[in-house]
Parts: structure tokens; sequence; C-alpha cells
């Protein structure tokens, strides 16, 4: 993790970015092995998995067990009170999905899109000269390294471990960083970021979630800073049959959300905002968030909403 990455963070369970770093292994620019903790007994571990990459997740994504033996191979012995949060029958439902799903992302394999490629001259000509980018859901980084032309750092957010020890191998050298998140639970201070990209990632935004998940963006993201993002829509009949399957079978599902089966046999999520389009605008707006550029990809095979956004 670079040392420059930590006046970006604050504390998922409490907010407070008031955080205490205790470093193992580290050299000149980066940490590659420590502990971040917080006054109110949460942590993050650097390194644990994969040398320098720094983990944030909530607990119920953790092995906790793991932890505590990484941190005893490192002679650390302060006592720590992780306390394992609270989840009703659909949280765990939706745990259960993301874990799912992310084994579909070992071998990572993601290609470009139409309206990444359209859009991302449009992203970096209103991005700020040396400024913060987070490429939410970044996977492998394969977008990731385009940022530089205007970034000074760019982080790779991802749930994915496997993704990110790919983009690590292939970007290290590079001014990014990587940060195995949880995307509900984002561990950046408020205004943290210039530019937020979040591709082919929409799909994975529970659609009671959507509101909430959409004013975390803007929160993260400075004044005039922009957004990419590109959203999926499915027939109503796609949407109504998933429904009635998972609901048949005693799931917590919502309407909007339709999880598929794999080659493999893989049970993979999705999900699609389930009101219309002119109130997907309207939480833009009520977030500050300004269109200013949206387009229509399906005709190309890509998604049907596209949009540039900026921060008032």
């Amino acid at each position: 993790m670079k040392k420059q990455t930590l006046r970006l963070l604050k504390c998922i369970q409490c907010g407070s970015s008031r955080l205490e770093v205790n470093v193992f292994k580290s050299s000149d620019q980066s940490i590659q092995k420590g502990i971040i903790t917080c006054k109110c007994g949460f942590y993050y571990l650097i390194g644990h998995k994969i040398d320098g990459i720094l983990e944030t997740l909530p607990p119920y994504f953790r092995d906790l067990n793991s932890e505590k033996s990484f941190l005893e191979n490192q002679g650390f012995t302060s006592k720590l009170n992780l306390k394992e949060w609270q989840l009703d029958k659909r949280d765990i439902w939706l745990v259960e999905q993301f874990k799912e799903a992310m084994k579909a992302y070992e071998k990572p394999g993601e290609a470009w899109s139409i309206d990444e490629l359209e859009m991302m001259p449009l992203f970096l000509r209103l991005l700020k000269r040396d400024g913060t980018v987070l490429d939410l859901a970044g996977g492998y980084g394969r977008c990731t390294p385009y940022f530089l032309e205007k970034a000074r750092l760019a982080v790779i957010g991802d749930l994915s471990i496997d993704e990110l020890k790919v983009a690590k191998e292939n970007l290290e050298n590079l001014a990014i960083d990587f940060i195995q998140l949880d995307m509900f639970n984002l561990p950046f201070i408020d205004e943290a970021f210039d530019g937020i990209w979040i591709t082919q990632a929409f799909e994975y935004i529970p659609p009671d979630r959507l509101d909430r998940f959409i004013e975390t963006l803007s929160s993260v993201l400075k004044s005039q800073g922009v957004i990419f993002c590109n959203i999926e829509k499915k027939p109503l009949i796609t949407l109504l049959s998933s429904y009635i399957k998972f609901k048949l079978k005693g799931a917590p599902i919502k309407f909007g959300e339709h999880p598929y089966t794999l080659r493999g046999g893989l049970l993979h999520y999705h999900s699609t905002p389930s009101y219309s389009v002119k109130k997907l605008e309207r939480i833009f707006e009520d977030n500050d968030l300004s269109i200013v550029c949206k387009r229509d990809y399906s005709v190309q095979g890509s998604y049907p909403l596209v949009y540039l956004l900026q921060k008032a």
C-alpha cells in the first residue's frame, strides 16, 4: 500500500479518520505488511493475503483465524476488539450471493466494452490534473493506467483478491494502489477523489441499496469531480421470472435482482434498477450529480444507460 493512500482512509465501522498505523514491513514509498487500527476496535490489514494489498472488508467477508495467525507471526500483541456486525436474513443472503459471484473472477478476463473505449477520453477531459481517481470494482485494472494521463494517483478497489493480485503483478510500478473492499462500506473520507470510474459493476448493486450507494459515491467525490458509470436494463419478463423463481424458494430477493447460472454451475448475482430512468436520474440530481453526457450503446451490444456525471 502506498503511504500517500493513508490520507484517504476512514474506519468503516465508526467513520473516524483518526487511524493509527503499525508497519511490519515497508519500503520508501509503500507499506508491504502492517495493520491500521481505529479507537473503536476495528482494524485493516496490509499484506495479510498479498504483500502491499490493503484489506478493508467488513467482518462477514473476513477469515478472522487467518488474521490472528498473521498478526501473531508479525509479533503484534496488542488486543483488538473486532465485533461481529449484525445481519438480517436478507443481508446474509446477499453476502452469500457476492461470495459466490467472486468465484467467477478467480481467473480475470473482462474485456473493454465500446462505451468504455469511447467515454474514457471524455472522462479524462473532465478530470482534474494531478488529482486522485478511484477505479471502483476495477478488477485486474484494465482501465486504470489510462487515468494516470491526468491523475497523480489511482486506486483500484475490488472485492476479489484474485483480481487485485493480477492487477498488482502488472501495475505495481505505476502510481496505482490496490485495496480489497466492499462497495457498500467504502473506507474513504468525504471528498477523497477527483474522479470515480465504475464500469460493469452497477449490476452488483441491490435495488434496495442503490439510493444509498449513489449518495456514498457523491460523498467521497470532490466538488467538480467526475463519475463514469454504465447500467444494465433487463426485460420485465426476465426480472419477473427471476423474482418468482427465487421467492418460491424462500429467498429474500427484491424485484430487479436476477441471479443466473454461469457455465460450470456457478450462481452469479446480477441486479437491474427496478424503477424508471427518470427516477434514477432524479437520485443523481438529489446527490448533486449533474449529467454531463448520457449515451445508449445497446445497438452496439453494450450498456443502454451510460453516464458521465459531475458533482456541483
